[in-house]
């Protein structure tokens, strides 16, 4: 069994998570909450709204970050094989055949 990696993939993946990270942090979702809230101050419902947005808002925050760590680590993964690619072939290089 092999395991081939293709940097190149590594590369289109990561950015699509990078790209997804950057989407999902300007969705704004906790905003009908905060519309909700700002609806009805009077009521405890205000309150839930209030607290639900923040936690909604924190949530969306850690799933995009996750996203861009992801990616970081993914062009990390590329530049590893390329790097790891290049030193082989280097060795290869350097054998002289009679």
């Amino acid at each position: 069994m092999s395991l081939e990696v293709d940097p190149a993939v590594l590369r289109s993946a990561g950015s699509a998570f990078a790209h997804a990270a950057h989407e999902l942090a300007g969705l704004h979702v906790a905003a009908p909450l905060t519309g909700a809230a700002s609806a009805v101050p009077g009521l405890q419902a205000a309150a839930a709204c209030r607290e639900a947005a923040a936690d909604v808002a924190a949530e969306v925050a850690a799933v995009s970050e996750s996203a861009r760590r992801f990616d970081d680590d993914v062009q990390a993964a590329a530049r590893w094989y390329e790097s790891r690619d290049q030193a082989a072939a280097a060795v290869i290089e350097e054998i002289e055949f009679p």
